[in-house]
């Protein structure tokens, strides 16, 4: 097994949501403590409103497009309206916050081929939100049951080589098709890496379960330390946990302890 990446290499991201204003004192605070290196901020449609008090945060983004649950489903072609009025405000976002890297899902119960065709249509109207967006992994099933598209290694080589787009590599959802397929994660990991991640989400889960539930690290029974030694030097790594308050980020803070504990 490869050595841990060490502290200094290691980039930790925050996520947020566009309308979680109510977390930005609190963001701001641990920025300047190094506790987090910057923001993945997922923008919910009509929250355009709050484009200037992130752009005056004083840190780092990255973006997350709406997903099917907040607006944008690319799977499925009755959807192509909403998804443009969803990608215009993620543009707007965008052109805002400079922001690393946009990640995109392939959304669900719907079509591999119209996501491709979606994603594809987007990207020439809205080059800058292309610039550098990656495509994420999913379970094969939602949390209400759901379809998703891009949830094995080779569905999501397809999506990139079809659309020029890089890859987030997100591990509990790869724990999750490790656990539909009864494989060993290990093996549907290294499936994914060979695909060449530009970032990674990280959270636990159970091993045996098929749907995602974003634990906090130490609550399940992922194998961390070997995830965590997965991950390139120089990575961002996104912890993305629930919240367990409205108005502080005590939690985070000990999921980054957790990380770094390891580093």
């Amino acid at each position: 097994m490869r050595t841990l990446i060490s502290k200094s290499m290691l980039n930790l991201g925050l996520k947020l949501w566009s309308t979680n204003i109510n977390y930005l004192p609190a963001a701001q605070s641990l920025y300047k403590q190094n506790i987090f290196s910057y923001i993945e901020l997922l923008v919910k449609p009509g929250s355009n409103d709050a484009v200037s008090a992130w752009q005056n945060a004083g840190i780092p983004f990255a973006l997350h497009a709406p997903h099917s649950l907040a607006g944008m489903n690319p799977a499925q072609r009755q959807a192509r309206t909403a998804n443009r009025k969803a990608i215009h405000d993620l543009n707007e976002f965008t052109l805002a916050l400079h922001p690393r890297y946009v990640v995109f899902h392939g959304g669900l119960n719907g079509d591999i081929n119209e996501t491709i065709d979606q994603l594809n249509e987007f990207k020439e109207t809205f080059p800058a939100s292309f610039k550098n967006a990656l495509i994420e992994n999913k379970p094969d099933v939602g949390i209400n049951g759901e379809k998703c598209i891009g949830s094995s290694a080779e569905t999501i080589q397809h999506i990139m080589m079809s659309t020029g787009m890089g890859f987030c590599l997100d591990f509990g959802h790869a724990m999750c098709h490790a656990a539909f397929l009864k494989e060993d994660p290990g093996k549907i990991i290294a499936e994914f890496l060979a695909l060449c991640p530009k970032t990674f989400h990280l959270s636990d889960g159970w091993r045996s379960s098929t749907k995602d539930t974003h634990l906090h690290l130490g609550k399940g029974d992922f194998p961390l330390r070997e995830i965590l030694s997965r991950i390139t030097e120089n990575a961002n790594l996104l912890i993305e946990t629930e919240k367990g308050t409205s108005d502080d980020l005590q939690d985070y803070i000990e999921d980054a302890t957790f990380v770094k504990a390891f580093c």
